[in-house]
């Protein structure tokens, strides 16, 4: 070991004129020899390194989610029933391919079909009358008819009347049931809202409580150390005091402080095993809060969809309102034209004015023809828009499906979404310290960690103009977006990656190391150089590109030795000690190749010494 040391020192002596090594014992309990180089007065000891050529690197990893980089949700364009949901989760669908199956609504079609037939035979029976018009044979039959006509149309007014005033009142009920469901809704929504509420600060006591686990286990693990630390010193104390080069009260305290040690990790696990606890309590409530919280999100539903059916029921009568008003023009003019039919036979109407009469009796059947043929197109219409399925959009593979069989909906339900699995994009949020250097068109690397690791290019396509801040968080970040440029095989919509966006690359820039530069109280930045007489110079430097680990900088020349660990505390000239530094030269392939040639080397050799001072040790055994 001696002449090993003194090899050392004589190397590094030939470091310069005027310096000289020397070696030291530092930390009684470690026993290891640290070489200092640097005049033996000198005022500090400090790190340094060598300002060298560096290729400097910006960028940040963060996390992000693969999506689908085209979604279509299926909304509903009717009210009615789902009986019958044809896909399943990550079925593939084509444009245009039924993917629900709605109630037939028979009934409802079968009311249409009626009254599409009445009115026909209406048609049928106008058409009769149109031709009827100005014949002048009259029998007392067809004053009769007449007559009987008059009374049917009166009768017709009447019960026109009747139905709408029974339609009314009926939508006086559901009106009120309306206002019922609308306020259940709202008292859901605010559940809800409440439920959410809950939830938040369920998760805040989740993670505070997460925190104080993670707290209370490294207290546990520094009370460990302590104990660990305490029964070594107790140990070496006792012994000491066992070869009697110790005292009682070394040894008492010693004891005394193994004792307070122990008390101390007793109460930190302890107090780890209530944080624990209260970490597992709180992961309780919060699955509770959760389960209500979907509760009330069913209930909601629920009554969202007793709600559309008492709007659906209501929307209904209007109709038979509508169509019953409409009924009232063609009814009017039917018994205007039987009063007219009837006047004209039992001759109460004057030559001119019957011929007048007559002229107005034509077109009056001939507009009840038209308003009869209107009615039918929009009966036609209604039953067109009675839905029996709902088709795919688009093409894709379905992501999620919003509904059940047997659920009630009404137009607007969202029911599937359909996503394209094969063009994925990146979703991540960059945070705010990057903002004036995040640009679209940076490129990224796409990481996926899993069974498998799969490593893609990637570019930035969209930048947010603005920041957003997260619920629960209190530090704003910028979304963005990417493109992936290589395969995609393995890469799944909703996967979460790790993604790596490069800002800058830089090669061969003279750098230092990223704790080297200090600044001043003007904020110029500088450097502390160490000269061959182991002086300081205060060296003043213009900071360039940065990674976690090295900086470049100006006025600084390669080879140059610098403080690593600067503090206030030095001073331009002061004198300083540093553990020397290997060489610096510009490594090559076949440079590397001799390192890894002499290293072995050096290992044979201390082989070797380690074999002659075993020998040494024997024959000095012998010799006694």
């Amino acid at each position: 070991m001696g002449k090993k040391r003194t090899s050392m020192i004589l190397a590094i002596g030939a470091l310069g004129i005027g310096a000289f090594a020397f070696s030291g014992i530092i930390g009684q309990s470690s026993n290891k020899e640290v070489v200092m180089v640097g005049p033996a007065d000198a005022s500090k000891i400090v790190s340094v390194d060598y300002a060298q050529l560096q290729d400097i690197e910006t960028k940040v990893t963060v996390s992000g989610t693969i999506e689908a980089q085209n979604s279509e949700t299926v909304f509903s364009e009717t009210s009615n029933q789902i009986l019958t949901i044809h896909k399943e989760f990550a079925d593939p669908v084509t444009k245009g391919e039924v993917i629900m199956t709605l109630d037939a609504q028979k009934d409802i079609r079968d009311n249409y079909q009626r009254e599409l037939e009445n009115i026909n035979l209406q048609i049928a029976n106008a058409q009769i009358r149109l031709t009827q018009v100005g014949d002048d044979t009259t029998t007392e039959i067809e004053i009769l008819q007449a007559k009987n006509s008059v009374a049917q149309a009166e009768k017709a007014i009447q019960d026109l009347n009747d139905s709408i005033a029974s339609i009314q009142k009926s939508m006086l009920l559901i009106d009120g049931d309306i206002a019922s469901a609308s306020i259940d809704i709202e008292s859901a929504g605010n559940d809800i809202n409440l439920a959410k509420n809950n939830i938040e600060l369920a998760e805040n006591t989740v993670r505070n409580a997460e925190n104080d686990v993670y707290l209370a286990e490294a207290n546990t693990l520094a009370a460990q150390d302590d104990l660990k630390t305490a029964q070594a010193n107790l140990d070496l104390q006792q012994t000491l005091f066992d070869e009697g080069f110790g005292s009682q009260f070394d040894l008492d305290t010693a004891q005394n402080n193994y004792n307070k040690a122990l008390l101390n990790y007793d109460n930190l696990k302890n107090t780890e095993v209530k944080m624990y606890d209260a970490y597992l309590n709180a992961q309780n409530s919060y699955l509770n809060i959760q389960n209500a919280y979907t509760n009330t999100q069913n209930a909601q539903q629920k009554i969202q969809h007793a709600y559309d059916r008492t709007v659906d029921s209501k929307r209904a009568l209007q109709d038979d309102i509508t169509n019953l008003e409409n009924n009232r023009a063609v009814l009017n003019l039917q018994l205007e034209t039987a009063q007219y039919q009837y006047k004209l036979l039992t001759n109460q109407v004057s030559d001119s004015v019957a011929d007048r009469m007559e002229a107005q009796s034509k077109e009056s059947i001939q507009n009840e023809i038209k308003m009869y043929n209107i009615q039918k197109e929009t009966i036609n219409q209604q039953i067109a828009d009675l839905k029996t399925t709902v088709v795919a959009p688009a093409s894709g593979t379905v992501d999620t499906i919003l509904v059940d069989e047997g659920s009630y909906i009404s137009v607007g339900t969202p029911l599937m979404k359909i996503v394209d699995a094969e063009n994925l994009k990146i979703t991540a949020n960059i945070s705010t310290f990057y903002a004036s250097q995040l640009v679209e068109g940076l490129d990224a690397t796409v990481k996926f960690d899993g069974s498998q690791i799969i490593e893609v290019p990637a570019r930035i396509t969209k930048v947010s103009p603005t920041a957003t801040t997260e619920v629960g968080s209190t530090s704003a970040t910028i979304p963005i977006e990417l493109e992936i440029l290589g395969d995609t095989t393995g890469l799944k919509a909703g996967v979460s990656v790790d993604v790596t966006v490069m800002f800058e690359q830089i090669h061969d820039v003279i750098s230092v190391p990223l704790l080297a530069t200090m600044r001043d109280s003007d904020d110029n930045s500088y450097v502390f150089v160490v000269g061959e007489d182991f002086s300081l110079e205060k060296r003043y430097v213009t900071e360039g590109s940065a990674n976690n680990r090295y900086i470049s900088v100006s006025d600084l020349e390669i080879g140059e030795i610098v403080v690593t660990n600067p503090t206030e505390a030095l001073e331009d000239g002061m004198f300083v000690n540093y553990k020397p530094l290997a060489p610096l030269v510009e490594e090559t392939e076949d440079d590397e190749l001799e390192e890894d040639a002499e290293e072995n080397s050096v290992e044979n050799e201390d082989a070797e010494d380690n074999t002659e001072d075993d020998e040494e040790v024997e024959t000095e055994n012998e010799g006694e």
